[in-house]
C-alpha cells in the first residue's frame, strides 16, 4: 500500500486525504501545517491514524507520494525549503494540486534521486468537504508532468474515483480560466441576480430558491444541448427595447453593473448569432442598444 504525506491541509488536502485513506490503496500515514490546529482537524477529518508532524521535512521521509496542497503562492517555496534542506531523498512522487502552476514549480524536488513531480487538479468545488467526497466519483481531473510520474497519477486519480485527462503543461493558465468562468464567475452572475432581486423587495430567504429553476434548468439545457441552443432570453430574440430598458433601470439603480451588463450583453449576442435565432443586421443593432 502507497505511503502519503499530506502538505498544507486546506480544504483540498483534507478532501483528497480523506478520498485516499478510504480507497484501500493508499495510506495517509501524515500531516503537516504551518497551524497545528489545521493538522489536528485534518487528522479527524482524514481518519486512519494520519500523524501530525511539526517539521515538513520530517514528514516527507516515510512517504511514497507527497501532495503539497498549500495555497499555490506557497508551493514551490514549500517544495524548497523541503528538498533543498541537507536531507536525502530518494523513490517519491511530489504533486502539487494546483489549478493553474505547472508540475515544474517542484523542481527542487527532482535533484533527488528517482523523485518525479506532478501536477493533478480536480475540477471540483472544494467548499464543503463533506459534500464534495459524496460527490466527487466522476470528477475530471487534469494533470501533467514527469513521464515517469503519469502512470502513477493515474492511478491515484482512479483511486479518488475521479476521471484522468492528460493537459500540457503550457496550457495549465488557459486551463485554469475556463474553470473560473465555470465555476467562480458563476457564483458572481447568481450573486447579481440576488442583487438585482433584493432591490425590488424579494426577501432574501426566497431570492435563491426563487430563481433555482431558471438556474437549473439552464444548466440541464447547456448539458443535454449545448450553450447556444441553450440561450433564450432578450438577446436571444433580438429584443433591442428591453435591452434599452434594462441598461436605464441599471443606470439609475445600480450604475456599478453597467460595465458586466453590457460586456456580457456583447458576448450573448455572438452566442445568439451562432444559434441563428438573430440575424447579422439584429446583432448590429443589439450591439448598438448596448453601448
Amino acid at each position: 500500500m502507497h505511503k502519503v504525506v499530506i502538505i498544507g491541509t486546506g480544504q483540498v488536502g483534507q478532501t483528497v486525504g480523506y478520498l485516499l485513506n478510504h480507497s484501500g490503496k493508499y495510506k495517509v500515514v501524515g500531516v503537516w501545517d504551518r497551524k497545528l490546529n489545521n493538522a489536528r482537524q485534518a487528522t479527524r477529518f482524514i481518519g486512519n491514524g494520519a500523524r501530525i508532524y511539526r517539521d515538513k521535512a520530517a514528514a516527507v521521509q516515510p512517504a511514497d507520494i507527497i501532495f503539497i496542497t498549500t495555497p499555490d503562492g506557497a508551493i514551490q517555496d514549500v517544495c524548497r525549503a523541503i528538498f533543498s534542506g541537507g536531507r536525502i531523498y530518494r523513490d517519491k512522487i511530489v504533486i502539487h494540486c494546483s489549478g493553474s502552476q505547472p508540475s515544474d514549480i517542484l523542481k527542487s524536488a527532482m535533484q533527488h534521486h528517482n523523485v518525479h513531480i506532478a501536477s493533478l487538479h480536480p475540477m471540483q468545488t472544494f467548499a464543503n468537504k463533506p459534500e464534495t467526497v459524496r460527490s466527487f466519483k466522476g470528477t475530471y481531473c487534469a494533470y501533467e508532468g514527469q513521464r515517469k510520474a503519469m502512470p502513477i497519477v493515474r492511478n491515484i486519480i482512479s483511486a479518488l474515483g475521479g476521471k484522468p485527462v492528460e493537459i500540457k503543461a503550457k496550457d495549465k493558465t488557459l486551463y485554469h480560466i475556463g474553470c473560473v468562468f465555470a465555476s467562480n464567475y458563476l457564483v458572481t452572475l447568481i450573486k447579481a441576480s440576488q442583487d438585482f432581486m433584493r432591490k425590488c423587495e424579494f426577501k432574501d430567504k426566497d431570492i435563491l430558491q426563487a430563481i433555482r429553476p431558471l438556474v437549473d434548468s439552464s444548466i440541464k439545457n447547456i448539458m443535454t444541448i449545448g450553450p447556444a441552443s441553450a440561450l433564450t432570453g432578450p438577446i436571444s430574440r433580438g429584443d433591442v427595447l428591453t435591452i434599452k430598458n434594462h441598461l436605464k433601470a441599471i443606470r439609475k439603480n445600480m450604475r456599478h453593473y453597467l460595465p458586466l451588463y453590457r460586456e456580457l450583453g456583447r458576448h450573448t449576442v455572438w452566442i445568439a448569432l451562432d444559434k441563428k435565432s438573430i440575424n447579422k443586421s439584429q446583432g448590429r443593432r443589439l450591439k448598438r442598444g448596448l453601448r
